[in-house]
């Protein structure tokens, strides 16, 4: 049976935050949206011909995506910010 509580404690423990938005308002979710935009313009532009290379593709993809900078993390890309979140916990 699935227990709704249990993802909800998984993210909780990784330090993830879990925010509601308004059902069927995809706008108001823009980071989530120009993520999913970013990915749909890429894989438009480039071609794979099995899964290996489509992994690849993918995996450089989210190697661009989190050294690029993000408005919504102060002009930080999303590994930067990471590592200054942990130097934070951390020290």
């Amino acid at each position: 049976m699935f227990n709704k509580k249990k993802p909800s404690e998984i993210l909780k423990n990784k330090g993830n935050v879990h925010v509601r938005i308004t059902r069927h308002r995809p706008a108001t979710n823009g980071i989530a949206e120009r993520f999913v935009e970013r990915l749909k313009e890429m894989l438009a532009e480039r071609e794979w011909k099995n899964v290996e290379e489509l992994v690849m593709v993918l995996e450089e993809f989210i190697s661009a995506y989190n050294d690029a900078p993000h408005q919504g993390l102060d002009g930080l890309s999303p590994d930067e910010s990471g590592r200054r979140l942990m130097c934070a916990a951390s020290g």
